[in-house]
């Protein structure tokens, strides 16, 4: 025994609802919610199509559908290089400083422990340590120490020697200042034992 559809409370057949609705662009069965056009988003916009069911994980990871560009995102690109470029500059150049000061710094101890060395020596002057130190600046690096000045004392029991200068700016404005310090006995005659 066939069944037959329930009676319609509005008076009509639920088969001319069904195709009322679906005409109008209603929800099956007549209610009043609005579907939307196959093919479509609700914004109006072409919906993406997803790849086929047959298509294997494969194909869906490495044939993805690209994305579309949002409306509201425009200039972020822009904004972000003017952000961000700057910024590595700035930590480019910081690192280019600080390496420029580590290798002044170590010659300025090279010179320092020359010059202590050439004053040290039995006979020696502090004159000739300080002229010493300046030869090992002027050779080594010229354009390492800027306004190197180099100082000596000689003592009867030690000696120190002092190289100062300036290291060349990377960043402008950013000044650093180089000391070194060497510090050593004097040689003396001690007479035979």
């Amino acid at each position: 025994m066939a069944r037959s559809a329930p009676p319609d409370p509005t008076g009509g057949s639920g088969h001319s609802r069904t195709a009322r609705g679906a005409a109008a662009g209603l929800g099956a069965g007549g209610d009043d919610t609005p579907r939307t056009p196959v093919g479509r988003v609700p914004d109006g916009r072409p919906a993406r199509s997803a790849p086929a069911p047959h298509q294997g994980l494969a194909a869906r990871l490495f044939n993805p559908q690209p994305p579309r560009p949002s409306h509201n995102q425009s200039g972020v690109t822009s904004l972000s290089v003017v952000l961000v470029v700057p910024a590595v500059l700035l930590m480019t150049s910081a690192v280019a400083q600080m390496v420029v000061y580590y290798h002044a710094s170590n010659l300025a101890t090279a010179a320092a422990e020359e010059a202590a060395r050439e004053a040290q020596l039995m006979g020696g002057t502090a004159d000739a340590g300080r002229i010493r130190g300046e030869d090992f600046v002027a050779s080594a690096g010229p354009n390492l120490i800027l306004d190197a000045q180099v100082s000596v004392t000689r003592g009867t029991d030690t000696v120190t020697a002092e190289v100062t200068g300036q290291a060349p700016q990377v960043i402008p404005g950013v000044s650093m200042t180089i000391r070194a310090r060497s510090t050593g006995p004097t040689e003396r005659y001690t007479g035979d034992r």
